[in-house]
């Protein structure tokens, strides 16, 4: 068997055929996904040049729950995080379909420490009094930092 049969071979003992009804939209986008599958193989060059390809799945709500159920549907998924959202990733080879959802709708905001921060302002008084020469003094401000506490556990928020 080639290295093409065996691929096929093991995306056929992974994949369990069950028969779901589509809408129109979702049946265009498989078709147009096979379409492009059947093109690059067919011009296996222009592979080369193709990245690592993203496709993205926004998540608009705070229905944790709901998010947490699309994620159990990748399966076998990585979370990652940046400064923005919060995501889960599932990857086929090099191709990425990733479900994700802006911090606030998903995560919890924790503070995780606070510092007092000491800025200057112009005199509230003396600005009253003269705009010009108006010396500075010094304000003692509490300034947070924090961080987003994202579940560690899909499973668990999907229930």
């Amino acid at each position: 068997m080639d290295s093409n049969g065996i691929l096929e071979a093991q995306y056929e003992n992974r994949q369990e055929r069950r028969e779901v009804s589509l809408t129109e939209k979702q049946s265009e986008t498989i078709a147009g996904l096979r379409e492009m599958a059947d093109f690059l193989e067919q011009n296996p060059e222009l592979i080369d040049m193709i990245g690592t390809q993203t496709f993205y799945m926004f998540h608009y709500t705070a229905d944790v729950k709901d998010f947490a159920r699309k994620a159990l549907m990748l399966g076998n998924f990585e979370k990652s995080s940046d400064s923005v959202f919060f995501n889960v990733d599932r990857y086929f080879g090099p191709v990425r379909l990733q479900l994700t959802a802006r911090h606030e709708l998903i995560c919890e905001k924790v503070v995780i420490d606070s510092q007092e921060v000491e800025t200057e302002e112009l005199d509230p008084e003396l600005v009253r009094i003269a705009l010009a020469d108006i010396p500075k003094v010094k304000v003692v401000t509490t300034v947070e930092r924090t961080a987003w506490k994202c579940p560690p556990s899909l499973v668990e928020a999907a229930q």
